[in-house]
């Protein structure tokens, strides 16, 4: 690793997160300089424990609301690189505005106002958004579609401020906080010192960087635990997978490549429960039966839509984990921490 690595400064919002520890621990790896930021004490006292022994590379900040441009003054001081991982995580909204709407659109918008007004010397900042601003919910699981970067997921706000239905609002969120990104940075590209890549993973599994709590799992990977002890196989909701180890690989990736400004990247490949079932079965016979059988093999036969995430690999040059590899070593840390 260069000295002149070691002198950017990387900016993680939502860094106590799942997703945001992982980015955490590989910059710190990739031998960055990383300012951490949660919205309470707590999260802060979490990374700490995680990183016990980074103090001169780990840095921490508490920003209550990263809707605010303003609670990031003073913090993107020397900060050259900026990962925006935080955005609420909502599927039962009381009030689709109020409580997922607003908070993903403001919060992405925030992240790039304080760019622009407090870190001048700012070169990319990447948002970790997700397939659910890519994927059509009112088609289904669309058989023989293929998804790509170029797709929309096309609720309007109206739409989305109306439906009944969380998870339909929460995928909303998502896509209009993104195109608001976009939007933004199409009306500040005069202004800005900045590029904007953005990533897009669709269920995220893998272990957790640090013990997980398996009473407060995020919901990809509660998901997957609660296909033990399950009377059946659950139908295909997501149709697709990534390693949450290769989000954070794809950031890395995409910090400094020229070529992935302005370009947002569907990361993973297909997925079915059907499947998972049958790969953990296999590779776990004492827990075998705790899963449910299903019909083995019937998954990869399922009607449903494709992820086309071949743009990572060619642009980032980002090697996906397979499936396999990637639920043994989930489940085989929860099965560990069910043990302790």
């Amino acid at each position: 690793m260069s000295d002149n690595t070691l002198t950017r400064s990387l900016l993680v919002t939502g860094s106590s997160g799942y997703i945001g520890t992982h980015i955490v621990g590989e910059a710190l790896r990739n031998g960055w300089q990383v300012r951490a930021t949660s919205r309470s004490e707590a999260g802060i006292a979490k990374l700490q424990k995680t990183f016990p022994h980074t103090f001169e590379q780990l840095k921490f900040a508490i920003v209550p609301d990263f809707t605010s441009h303003e609670a990031y003054c003073g913090i993107l001081a020397d900060v050259t690189h900026i990962v925006h991982a935080a955005s609420p995580f909502n599927l039962h909204p009381q009030d689709n505005a109020k409580d997922v709407l607003e908070p993903a659109i403001q919060g992405s918008l925030a992240i790039l106002e304080a760019a622009i007004r407090y870190g001048p010397q700012v070169r990319r900042v990447i948002n970790i958004s997700s397939f659910a601003a890519i994927v059509d919910t009112s088609k289904g699981l669309r058989p023989g579609h293929t998804y790509s970067e170029k797709d929309w997921n096309p609720m309007t706000y109206n739409q989305a401020v109306a439906t009944s239905s969380g998870p339909a609002a929460y995928c909303a969120s998502k896509s209009l906080a993104e195109r608001a990104m976009w939007n933004w940075m199409e009306d500040n590209k005069l202004n800005a010192s900045f590029t904007l890549s953005v990533i897009n993973p669709p269920w995220v599994f893998g272990p957790y960087y640090a013990d997980p709590d398996l009473g407060s799992l995020c919901d990809s990977v509660a998901a997957l635990w609660h296909l033990f002890d399950a009377k059946t196989v659950p139908p295909t909701d997501f149709a697709g997978f990534v390693d949450v180890r290769d989000v954070a690989k794809a950031v890395m990736l995409a910090l400094d490549n020229p070529a992935a400004a302005g370009r947002r990247f569907l990361l993973g490949a297909s997925f079915d429960w059907q499947t998972a079932a049958d790969i953990i079965r296999k590779r776990f016979t004492a827990a075998k039966d705790r899963v449910p059988e299903g019909r083995p093999g019937y998954g990869k036969l399922e009607s449903v839509y494709n992820i086309d995430g071949r743009q990572a690999q060619q642009v980032l040059g980002l090697a996906y984990t397979p499936l396999d590899s990637t639920l043994y070593s989930t489940v085989f840390q929860l099965l560990k921490a069910e043990e302790a």
